[in-house]
């Protein structure tokens, strides 16, 4: 239930078009000697981790079948009165929320596991604590930054939601770079835009986990890992 049913054929080919990019980094990375050359290994202790993290998404699916479909949130809630129309959609956007954060984590453990003791600039060492704006900086100065999908990983997002640096507006969402942000500065997503966003994020987690850890739980195997399979023939 991870392809098939999780995204749409869209969303695939876009995924398919994306993860070219990443194995591109990858590949320019191992060239250049910057691989943890037990990242494969080191990932395998994430798989549980990994596989719950992609549940949230598969269960908010079903959800979304409940808050979006006019019928659906009706019977659901007359069968539930205890829950108002207004909180049906916090913890609609809680949900999201809480998914989102965990695959922000699952991308930013894979990169350090890739790059786990890899030196960088003069004395730079990679030491598994990083951030995933520090790790931005680091593929920088490896020169393999523009690789990445940063519009879809969006740090601001990301920091927005793990600081509670957000608010929501009826059916929208209101996030901000900082704390100290004037609230006619913040990014303004309707429910619709939240959604793709959130789903684009996982998307790319499962593509950067596929290849970094060559995770083989994807029901699509040639999505999972095409390309590094055809490069070692």
């Amino acid at each position: 239930r991870i392809l098939s049913e999780s995204f749409s054929r869209n969303e695939i080919i876009g995924g398919r078009i994306i993860s070219q990019h990443f194995v591109r980094l990858y590949d320019l990375l191992k060239e250049q000697g910057k691989i943890n050359p037990n990242h494969i290994k080191h990932m395998r202790k994430f798989d549980t981790v990994i596989k719950s993290a992609n549940q949230s998404f598969v269960h908010i699916n079903d959800y979304d079948k409940i808050v979006r479909g006019k019928e659906d949130r009706k019977k659901f809630l007359k069968k539930n009165s205890d829950i108002s129309n207004d909180m049906l959609d916090e913890i609609w956007f809680d949900l999201y929320i809480n998914a989102t954060l965990r695959w922000y984590w699952v991308i930013e453990i894979s990169l350090i596991t890739m790059l786990k003791d890899v030196q960088y600039g003069r004395k730079g060492v990679i030491e598994g604590k990083e951030t995933l704006g520090k790790l931005k900086d680091v593929l920088t100065s490896l020169g393999v930054s523009k690789h990445i999908e940063w519009d879809l990983l969006d740090i601001t997002f990301r920091n927005a939601l793990a600081h509670g640096w957000y608010y929501r507006k009826t059916q929208r969402i209101v996030y901000f770079k900082n704390s100290q942000s004037k609230k006619g500065k913040g990014k303004l997503l309707n429910r619709s835009e939240f959604i793709q966003k959130c789903r684009n994020l996982h998307l790319y987690g499962l593509i950067i986990v596929a290849v970094v850890g060559a995770w083989k739980n994807i029901e699509d195997e040639g999505f999972s890992e095409p390309i590094r399979k055809k490069k070692r023939r």
